[in-house]
């Protein structure tokens, strides 16, 4: 079920980056791990994560940012995001975050570059990497995988044309979003930097223990 999406999509092409791009970052989910608050606004060195990742993302020059959330509209649009709730009940995950995307109103730019809002120091030399591996390949994107081999899908660049089949992608019974992007055509870039930068703070151990790591606090501006 749900791996229908064999057609090659536009390989990447444009020779600058982060230009015409857009930011979508992953916030729809109900956080069981934070007790259920939004974990978007759970503070990181006294600042919310979703205030860390907005920052990095407009330092590395990304032309929109989009954030999927189904609650606490009105606090994500203060940041100066636009704001996209799923168009599925029952919270299905990133790809209905993709889907809402593929069927918004908004201005499709070359490419999409997501990441998730519990990853607040992503490195910002990431999505140039991604940029890179998808050129090298000829293919639609890139998403990272780490030394174990485990696909840290959830930060992923890819032509803007691979939103289009998410949903049909979910209609078909697929929710897995690392096999979507790989039916899509994306290439696997093996990661070689901190794999703690693309670590996801799920709860208030994990956010305690990045604050006593000396590391974070280097991190902590792109």
């Amino acid at each position: 079920m749900g791996t229908s999406v064999n057609h090659p999509h536009t390989s990447l092409s444009s020779r600058t980056f982060p230009g015409n791009t857009t930011a979508l970052v992953y916030a729809g989910g109900l956080a069981r791990r934070m007790g259920g608050a939004n974990k978007a606004f759970v503070p990181v060195f006294g600042k919310p994560m979703i205030e860390h990742v907005v920052e990095r993302l407009r330092a590395i020059g990304v032309a929109r940012i989009v954030v999927s959330a189904n609650r606490n509209a009105e606090r994500f649009e203060a940041l100066g995001v636009t704001v996209l709730p799923d168009l599925r009940k029952d919270f299905p995950g990133a790809l209905a975050a993709l889907e809402a995307l593929a069927q918004s109103e908004l201005e499709p730019t070359e490419r999409v570059f997501t990441c998730p809002c519990d990853a607040p120091f992503f490195p910002e030399t990431l999505p140039l990497e991604l940029d890179e591996a998808a050129r090298r390949a000829g293919a639609s994107g890139a998403f990272p995988r780490d030394a174990q081999g485990r696909a840290q899908s959830a930060f992923a660049l890819f032509s803007w044309s691979v939103l289009s089949d998410a949903g049909a992608f979910l209609d078909e019974g697929g929710h897995r979003l690392g096999e979507f992007l790989r039916c899509s055509g994306l290439t696997v870039l093996p990661y070689e930097g901190d794999e703690r930068r693309l670590a996801n703070l799920n709860s208030l151990e994990d956010v305690r223990a990045a604050e006593a790591d000396p590391a974070f606090d280097l991190w902590m501006r792109p």
